[in-house]
């Protein structure tokens, strides 16, 4: 197994066209574990896109989900806090009907 990935759905009428990816947890063969969940994602009627969240710092995951047509639309300041230390996080989403 290269990972875990978690894929979820909005639940309001109004927001069900939104999925999250969260829970990522994965090894070198990151880029196909998340493809495959896109590629799922894509085959959810009235799905038409996914967001995620990632700390600001961790440039490998972030230039993954680039390299798979996520953008960056929001930056949270002081989102997670580790030892007594903000730390930002990065809100990205991705356009299924692309």
């Amino acid at each position: 197994m290269t990972g875990t990935l978690g894929l979820g759905r909005e639940g309001a009428a109004k927001l069900a066209h939104k999925g999250d990816i969260g829970g990522v947890d994965v090894a070198p063969k990151a880029r196909a574990l998340l493809q495959a969940g896109i590629d799922f994602a894509q085959s959810v009627a009235r799905l038409l896109q996914l967001n995620l969240v990632e700390y600001v710092e961790n440039a490998g995951a972030i230039k993954l989900y680039e390299s798979l047509g996520f953008e960056i639309f929001g930056r949270e300041l002081g989102a997670i806090m580790v030892d007594d230390v903000l730390y930002d996080d990065f809100h990205m989403r991705l356009d299924l009907r692309r």
